[in-house]
């Protein structure tokens, strides 16, 4: 089979993928009512590859440096993790899972050891544990529901 038609054929498989997903009114966006595991399972594991992509770039010790890993967890690694929990909270059964992923990002950001304490190593990175962040978006997301004006209030009659 030539290049040209193994192209042709994985972009009629795309295309037909595509066609199902819309048919199927999936998205990226999570619906409150739909249940919570089977999302924060795929960001689980959206943020997993992520790291390891991160970690192939800048092994520990090497590439960049501790100040700059920070932003970068902050910034790309947590968003990935959380999108979604500021509508429900991950059951525990997933949050277990995410929290023990989250201890790899505070130790690739501080170059620390494998056996030190997981709270002296979120203090050392400056993160946050998983459950704590999850509780501050909460109650962020909330803050700016009831603060914004009513002419833009969804929760207003």
């Amino acid at each position: 089979m030539s290049l040209y038609l193994k192209q042709m054929h994985m972009n009629k498989k795309k295309r037909k993928r595509k066609e199902k997903k819309e048919k199927s009114g999936h998205s990226s966006y999570r619906d409150p009512t739909s249940p919570p595991r089977p999302h924060f399972s795929r960001r689980y594991t959206l943020a997993n590859a992520a790291l390891v992509t991160i970690c192939r770039l800048s092994p520990p010790g090497l590439g960049l440096p501790p100040h700059l890993c920070l932003p970068l967890a902050r910034s790309l690694l947590a968003p990935i993790l959380l999108y979604g929990s500021v509508l429900g909270s991950p059951p525990p059964a997933i949050l277990n899972p995410m929290s023990v992923f989250w201890r790899p990002v505070c130790r690739w950001i501080t170059n620390c050891f494998c056996t030190t304490n997981k709270t002296c190593l979120h203090r050392e990175a400056c993160l946050h544990p998983l459950p704590a962040l999850i509780r501050h978006q909460r109650s962020l997301a909330g803050l700016r529901l009831i603060c914004s004006p009513l002419e833009i209030n969804p929760a207003s009659p």
